[in-house]
């Protein structure tokens, strides 16, 4: 398998992440994407990231897959981390979830995201929501790596 990350195409990319989250119609202003491609498929699309920088070093994180685990693989996930720490400066990442996806809430947990409150009316659908971050210190696939964030 050779995976590998981009961010060209971007319209691309964030359609294709809109087709597999639900963003209650559209994606805010800011957001940018990353691809995660599958060279021996044809350059096919196997994941999506999509960022929103909420404050200046704060960013919102969305993730959408083909459904499969295969391109999650250690490279993948530190190329991804080291994107939002390293190249966007990010000193924290967050994910807000509903607290009914356990699916995600369990993905996002074995990524190294940490719970951190439970918030009433965070969802688009005015639901409750699981709010979730990461700081590059505690970044499990960022280890033995340096992040300057100055």
């Amino acid at each position: 398998m050779s995976l590998f990350l981009a961010n060209e195409h971007q319209d691309e990319l964030l359609d294709w992440a809109f087709q597999r989250i639900d963003m209650n119609g559209f994606w805010p202003v800011g957001a940018r994407a990353l691809g995660v491609y599958d060279e021996a498929k044809g350059d096919a699309i196997r994941a999506v990231l999509v960022t929103v920088e909420t404050y200046r070093g704060v960013i919102d994180a969305h993730f959408a897959s083909d459904g499969s685990r295969t391109w999650a693989t250690r490279n993948i996930l530190g190329g991804i981390f080291g994107y939002l720490f390293f190249v966007r400066g990010a000193h924290r990442v967050q994910t807000l979830v509903s607290p009914e996806n356990d699916k995600t809430i369990i993905m996002n947990y074995k990524l190294g995201f940490k719970f951190e409150a439970s918030l009433d009316g965070a969802m688009d659908d005015g639901g409750p929501g699981v709010l979730m971050s990461m700081s590059p210190q505690s970044c499990k696939w960022l280890k033995g790596k340096e992040a300057d964030n100055g």
